[in-house]
C-alpha cells in the first residue's frame, strides 16, 4: 500500500510518536491539574512540557498554547470568541469549510480574492472594509493546491486597519515557518495529526495577543473552582475538562521529530512534488495553481476522466489518494472545480520516489 494523502492526515507517524503516547499511558495516567498527588503532578508536568516546545514551535508564550480536539474546534474557538451578529469579517477564497462555516453561522463577511499579486490582494482587501469589519481569517497553504498564500502581507494589513488577524496553519505546520511574531498574525490555529505528525485528536490554538476571547466551552478546570465563570486567563480559560494527555504528549514528540528533521524532510518533499507536477504537466494533465510557491500538496484532473474514477484505478493498484471537494468548496469555486472536484496527492516524510512514479504510472496509463 503506497499513502500518498497526507493533507488529510500524516501517515504513518514516526515511532516517536506511539512510544510516547504508550509511555504516558503507563506512566502519566492521572488526571492533570485535579490533584495534588505525585501521578496528577507528574502528568501535569509532562503536559506543560509539550506546551513549552509549542511555544518554542510558534514563538508563543507556553501559556498562549491552548490545547483543542483538532483545528476545527480551535477555528471555532477562535471566530466564536471573536465575532458575533453584530460583526463583519473577510475571509479569503482559499478557506476551508472549517472556517467558512462557522464565520457563515456566526457574523456577516466578505470573501475576498487571494490574486496572482500581493498588491493586488491588498487592493482588494482595502475596498472591501466595513465599519464593522473586526477582523481577516486567511489560510497559510491551501489545502486543495498547496498555495502558500501571503499571510504576512495580510496580518499588516490587518494591523494597520485595527483589525484582528486569524491565520490557519493546518496545511503550514511543519512544512514553513509558522512563527506568529514573524507572521504578526493575532491568532493561529493548526491541526496536531498533519504537518506536526502527532496523533488524531490533537490540535492547537496559539494566542498572540491579549484580547480575551469569549468562551465557546464551560466547565472545570482545576482553577478558580468556587467562581461561576471561567477562568480570566489562559490556558485555563480555554480548556475546560480533562485534556487528552496520551494524544498531548504524542504530539510533543511529533514536534520533536518535526524540529529535529524537518528541514531534511521538507527538502525531500518539494523535490518529490515538484517532479510529480512536471510530470503530469508533461502527460497533459491539468495540475491547479501550478505557476505558486507550494508545500507538498498537489490537485490535478484529466480532462475526461472523473477524479472518482481515477481515486478507483489508484485504489486498485494500492495507491491512496484523495478526490473530490476537500472540505473547501469556497477553494474549488475558485478554481472553477466545485462541480467534480478534483484528485489531490500529498506527500509527506516518509514517502520515496518510488511511491511518486507508481502514482505517475497509473496516471500515464489512464
Amino acid at each position: 500500500m503506497i499513502y500518498l494523502d497526507n493533507s488529510a492526515t500524516t501517515y504513518p507517524k514516526p515511532p516517536c510518536t506511539a512510544e510516547a503516547m504508550n509511555l504516558a499511558m503507563k506512566k502519566f495516567g492521572a488526571n492533570p491539574g485535579r490533584g495534588g498527588n505525585p501521578l496528577s503532578l507528574k502528568a501535569a508536568e509532562e503536559v506543560y512540557k509539550v506546551r513549552e516546545k509549542a511555544g518554542k514551535f510558534f514563538n508563543a508564550k507556553p501559556e498562549n498554547i491552548i490545547f483543542t480536539q483538532n483545528a476545527t474546534m480551535a477555528s471555532n474557538m477562535a471566530i466564536k470568541g471573536i465575532l458575533d451578529s453584530n460583526s463583519h469579517c473577510l475571509i479569503s477564497n482559499y478557506e476551508h469549510n472549517a472556517v467558512w462555516r462557522p464565520v457563515h453561522r456566526t457574523c456577516s463577511y466578505s470573501v475576498f480574492e487571494i490574486c496572482d499579486t500581493q498588491g493586488e490582494t491588498l487592493y482588494r482587501l482595502s475596498g472591501m472594509l466595513r465599519k464593522n469589519t473586526k477582523c481577516i481569517i486567511c489560510t497559510a497553504v491551501s489545502n486543495v493546491t498547496g498555495r502558500i498564500m501571503p499571510v504576512k502581507a495580510i496580518c499588516s494589513f490587518a494591523r494597520d486597519n485595527g483589525l484582528i488577524s486569524i491565520v490557519d496553519a493546518s496545511q503550514a505546520a511543519g512544512y514553513i515557518p509558522c512563527d506568529v511574531k514573524d507572521l504578526g498574525c493575532d491568532i493561529l490555529f493548526t491541526s496536531g495529526h498533519k504537518g506536526l505528525y502527532g496523533p488524531f485528536g490533537t490540535g492547537l490554538l496559539v494566542l498572540n495577543t491579549d484580547v480575551q476571547l469569549k468562551t465557546l466551552i464551560e466547565g472545570g478546570t482545576g482553577t478558580t473552582s468556587n467562581e461561576a465563570h471561567q477562568p480570566p486567563f489562559p490556558p485555563e480559560r480555554y480548556e475546560a475538562g480533562t485534556l487528552n494527555v496520551c494524544g498531548i504528549i504524542g504530539l510533543g514528540a511529533g514536534i520533536d521529530f518535526v524540529s529535529k528533521y524537518g528541514e531534511r524532510i521538507n527538502e525531500k518533499e518539494y523535490e518529490l512534488t515538484a517532479d510529480l507536477r512536471a510530470s503530469l504537466v508533461e502527460y497533459g494533465v491539468t495540475v491547479y495553481d501550478k505557476e505558486f510557491n507550494f508545500t507538498p500538496v498537489t490537485s490535478f484532473n484529466l480532462s475526461d476522466v472523473s477524479p472518482a474514477e481515477v481515486d478507483e484505478r489508484l485504489s486498485t493498484a494500492g495507491i491512496c489518494v484523495r478526490s473530490g471537494l476537500h472540505c473547501a468548496s469556497l477553494a474549488h469555486r475558485t478554481l472553477g472545480t466545485h462541480e467534480r472536484g478534483t484528485v489531490r496527492v500529498s506527500i509527506g516524510a516518509f514517502n520515496t520516489r518510488r511511491d511518486v512514479y507508481a502514482l505517475l504510472k497509473v496516471v500515464k496509463n489512464i
